[in-house]
């Protein structure tokens, strides 16, 4: 199973404009890792399952393939319409990566990125099985922080799972190599490649309030945590601001 977390679908509806503005892309290095390793052409089509706001999805779309971003939430689908509905290459779909609503035996690979966390993994693999062309391929990728060598990160790390009780429950790192491994079979590939975002305070805030762990402005905790998150800021900031590394980190069946 996924995370066990109530009303996964609806968790960002109200952060959706932090979430477009504030999380990462992906390192050039690692889109054409994709591409080469899938392999993907012109005439490809992928589906993006939890595809968000668009950003994976844009990163592929560039590319030239065609894709179908499946995402339930509907105020997050539907900025990522904003963002790609102008593309000939670009379709979406409101469905769950449990029931797409895809047609069978008609996708060449299907990527989830930052997503799989949430997904019910009995369930997805059956319909991963079912969308999929007898030789397609599934592929995850996660922007996760890299906080070895950075003090800033190490206290952000333990403030977050200190101060918000849920961070520990939903946290992608709950997605092991075990379960990836079992999910995607013994022929599991691997990559991962270096990235980093650079933050003022008003981006530090809004890169934590992009997560749906973090409280709601006007939610209990709330205030606490941004006046932390400023001290935090404060105590580790350079002209430049703080920075975020992180290790882009792909599987692929």
């Amino acid at each position: 199973m996924g995370v066990d977390t109530a009303n996964s679908t609806k968790r960002f509806s109200d952060r959706v404009s932090n979430y477009s503005r504030y999380r990462p892309g992906y390192p050039v290095q690692a889109i054409e890792w994709v591409f080469q390793n899938a392999p993907l052409n012109s005439n490809s089509k992928v589906a993006d399952v939890g595809s968000g706001t668009g950003i994976f999805t844009e990163e592929l779309i560039n590319k030239g393939v065609s894709v179908v971003a499946v995402e339930p939430n509907d105020a997050m689908r539907l900025e990522s319409d904003k963002r790609l509905g102008d593309k000939s290459n670009y379709s979406s779909e409101a469905g769950t990566a449990e029931h797409t609503k895809l047609e069978a035996d008609s996708i060449d690979l299907v990527t989830a990125a930052q997503a799989f966390h949430w997904f019910d993994l009995e369930k997805t693999k059956s319909e991963f099985a079912r969308i999929l062309k007898s030789n397609g391929k599934v592929l995850l990728i996660w922007n996760r922080r890299d906080n070895a060598g950075s003090e800033f990160l190490a206290e952000y790390e333990h403030l977050l799972s200190t101060r918000i009780p849920e961070y520990n429950k939903v946290t992608h790192a709950n997605s092991t190599d075990a379960v990836i491994a079992d999910f995607l079979g013994e022929n599991m590939t691997t990559a991962d490649f270096p990235s980093h975002q650079v933050f003022d305070l008003d981006g530090l805030k809004g890169r934590l309030q992009s997560s749906s762990y973090c409280p709601a402005e006007g939610k209990s905790g709330h205030t606490e945590l941004m006046d932390a998150i400023t001290n935090l800021y404060d105590k580790y900031s350079s002209d430049q601001g703080v920075q975020f590394d992180y290790c882009t980190q792909i599987y692929m069946s």
